[in-house]
Formats: structure tokens, sequence, C-alpha cells
């Protein structure tokens, strides 16, 4: 029984010495924040490559506005000469439907799929008046 004792309390040294001398060791911080900040080239070196993706994500979106922007002035125009619209004018629709929907999902908007176009602007409860007295 001692003998027991004994064995299991070696193990139980043995084992908290080398969890010590590990926890000892500084491992590299595999998922938290650097400890100290990388050097002063790498951070510019990151910012000018988020700058020139922030200016093509601009760009691309400017370009599909335009494009918006220039198949409805097409079907505004065809729509006027012919007083209705063409199976082609509809699949152009369609696409502007699409880009403004591409549009709207990189700026963050929400789906909008209510058929009121506006939000009720009148309060939910109105203040009452008091009659003068």
């Amino acid at each position: 029984m001692f003998k027991g004792l004994i064995y299991f309390a070696a193990v139980f040294v043995v084992l908290a010495g080398a969890i010590g001398a590990a926890r000892a060791q500084d491992p590299p911080n595999l998922f938290g924040p650097p400890k100290e900040p990388p050097p002063k080239n790498i951070q510019e070196t990151m910012e000018k490559m988020r700058i020139a993706r922030d200016k093509k994500d601009f760009d691309e979106m400017v370009g599909r506005g335009d494009e918006v922007r220039k198949i409805a002035e097409d079907v505004e125009h065809a729509y006027e000469l012919n007083a209705k619209l063409s199976p082609g004018d509809l699949e152009k629709l369609d696409s502007v439907e699409k880009l403004v929907k591409k549009i709207r999902t990189e700026l963050g908007g929400e789906e909008d799929d209510s058929d009121d176009p506006e939000p009720d602007s009148t309060p939910s409860h109105q203040p009452s008046k008091l009659s003068p007295g």
C-alpha cells in the first residue's frame, strides 16, 4: 500500500514538472493578436493592398451603376418610341434588377420584398390635445 502511494506521488511529481516545463516555454500565439506589431514596411504594404482592393471594389461598383443608368436610358427611350416594352426590353429590366440587387448587397442593404413602398409615417400613438381650460 505504502509502495503504491510512493509510486503515485512520484508519477504526480514527474507529470507536474513536465507540465510546468511545457508552460514555461513561450509558444507562438497562433490564435490571438501578435504580441508585437509587424514592422512598419509590412504595415505600409498591407495598407497599400487594402487601399488598392477598396479602389478596385469602388471602380466595379461605379461601373455597375453606369451600366444600370445606360440600360435604364435605353429602355426609357424604347418605351417613348413604342409606348410598350418588347421582350428584349424586359430582359434588360431583369438585368437592371440583378445589377441593382448586387450593388445593394455590396453596400450592405437588406432585401425589401414588402409591397408597401413607404413605411408608415404616422406615429403609433398621437399625443392627446389638451383643451384650453
